[in-house]
């Protein structure tokens, strides 16, 4: 399944399961994997191969807030942790590289509220992130239909997956709604088709600046 970045990215993950200690010694936990630029064949390869290797450093505490390491529990927070740090820019995607760090520690989790930190926003950026959602996993992605209430995504924008199903309501709330919903599943309209170019303009944009940050850096 793909999962996109707040500025529309859309991804695919890999992870090297089990999680396992950090072979320094120090008190952190380690996971290794790749996310893969997934945007579909856009005709002319602009795109293709663009990655990074991974490895998610998970601090004790963030360990000590998850029921186990195992993926069905573990998967959410490395997904959400990988996304951060392409939102912040601090991860680049490339076509060949060495493995990058992600640290998933207070920068995800706060143990004052003991609850995740990775994203507040408002109601309008979530319809904008549902409408790109949906395109990237049914009119790019070729799935039948896009699950709304899925918990990775609600744990990405500090919500409740009864959040993210109101405002993808509210897109299919008339006949000139952009998208269908079915118990909790939405499929694409005409209407949601017809934004190709913006969401693609999207993905152009953020890799652009993402590229200009490194290169900022590397100066």
């Amino acid at each position: 399944m793909r999962y996109q970045t707040l500025r529309g990215i859309p991804l695919a993950f890999a992870f090297e399961w089990p999680v396992h200690p950090s072979h320094s010694g120090s008190d952190w936990f380690v996971l290794h994997g790749a996310v893969t630029l997934d945007n579909g064949d856009t005709g002319d390869n602009e795109g293709s191969g663009l990655h990074a290797d991974v490895s998610v450093n998970i601090s004790r505490a963030v360990v000590n807030a998850l029921p186990s390491l195992d993926p069905k529990d573990a998967r959410s927070m490395a997904i959400n942790a990988v996304r951060k740090y392409l939102d912040t820019r601090d991860l680049l995607l490339v076509k060949s590289g060495k493995r990058q760090p992600v640290n998933a520690s207070s920068r995800v989790y706060s143990i004052v509220r003991n609850e995740w930190t990775f994203n507040n926003i408002s109601d309008d950026e979530l319809r904008l992130f549902l409408e790109r959602k949906v395109y990237w996993d049914c009119v790019r992605g070729g799935n039948p239909k896009s699950w709304i209430g899925d918990p990775v995504e609600a744990q990405y924008v500090n919500s409740e997956p009864e959040r993210l199903l109101s405002i993808a309501q509210s897109l299919a709330s008339n006949k000139d709604g952009s998208i269908v919903l079915e118990a909790g599943l939405a499929l694409p309209t005409d209407k949601l088709r017809a934004k190709s170019d913006e969401f693609n303009q999207a993905v152009a944009t953020a890799l652009a600046d993402l590229n200009a940050k490194h290169a900022y850096e590397r100066a």
